[in-house]
């Protein structure tokens, strides 16, 4: 239940902390508390744990590094990248303890829907990591959605969700 309410958490302050000058800090903090969460979510082997420890302790390291880099492209795409393997990897391991499970019960439910919002959270780290690459990647229509803008939080975790749920309203598109 931890990393799931800690991830709507995010979701639903992380619009209201970017008007502020502490918006990037609060990010980096609701990140860092969700990577030592997702820690509880492996269920596996020794083995499995140790590694994602490491790969917990290398992306809070990261995560907090890209604040004294952040004019630097690469440091921030190495950031990322860094966070959408640690997500991808807990999210698997949440899936396979969720698919052993025999019944189901009110704890895997909150795992499956943590792991659906985290496939959303890399598929949005994804489309931030295209956008520093190829700036102006995705088309937002002026005036459409206009509290989105490019290089915004928001607008990769509209453009992901929008995507992860088959909504498709059309208003940002990826440009070819």
């Amino acid at each position: 239940y931890q990393v799931l309410l800690i991830m709507l958490l995010l979701m639903f302050l992380q619009p209201l902390a970017e008007m502020y000058a502490s918006g990037r800090l609060f990010f980096s903090i609701m990140m860092s508390v969700i990577i030592l969460f997702g820690m509880t979510c492996i269920h596996s082997n020794t083995k499995h744990r140790n590694f994602t420890l490491f790969l917990a302790i290398v992306t809070i390291a990261a995560r907090w590094l890209e604040h004294t880099y952040l004019e630097h492209r690469f440091a921030v795409i190495f950031c990322n990248i860094i966070l959408a393997v640690f997500i991808t990897i807990t999210s698997l391991f949440s899936l396979d303890h969720i698919l052993k499970t025999k019944t189901v019960t009110r704890e895997t439910l909150a795992a499956a829907i943590s792991v659906y919002i985290m496939m959303g959270m890399v598929f949005a780290i994804i489309f931030f990591i295209i956008d520093i690459i190829h700036p102006n990647s995705f088309l937002l229509p002026p005036g459409c959605v206009p509290a989105l803008e490019a290089h915004d939080a928001r607008t990769y975790f509209y453009i992901s969700f929008v995507t992860l749920t088959t909504v498709g309203f059309g208003d940002s598109v990826p440009i070819s």
